[in-house]
């Protein structure tokens, strides 16, 4: 009896307009959900590398600043 109704209600689900453009739509309401997770990932993802190369560049910067730094002081003793 419950099979017989469940196919009768899957028959109905592929003959009814309305029913198939409302499961076209949920289908789409869900890939698109699918596809927003996946670039929510990416960008955490992201975010992380970046700020992990954040802090790799400022240490670079400093001892760039560190180098110019002895450098013009190397050049003011040449210099006296």
């Amino acid at each position: 009896m419950t099979q017989d109704e469940n196919q009768k209600f899957q028959a109905t689900k592929t003959s009814n307009e309305f029913i198939q453009k409302r499961e076209a739509a949920l289908k789409q309401l869900d890939e698109g959900y699918r596809i927003f997770q996946e670039i929510r990932g990416n960008q955490k993802e992201g975010m992380k590398f970046y700020a992990a190369m954040e802090s790799v560049a400022a240490i670079f910067k400093g001892k760039c600043d560190d180098f110019c730094v002895a450098r013009k002081t190397e050049r003011t003793d040449i210099l006296r």
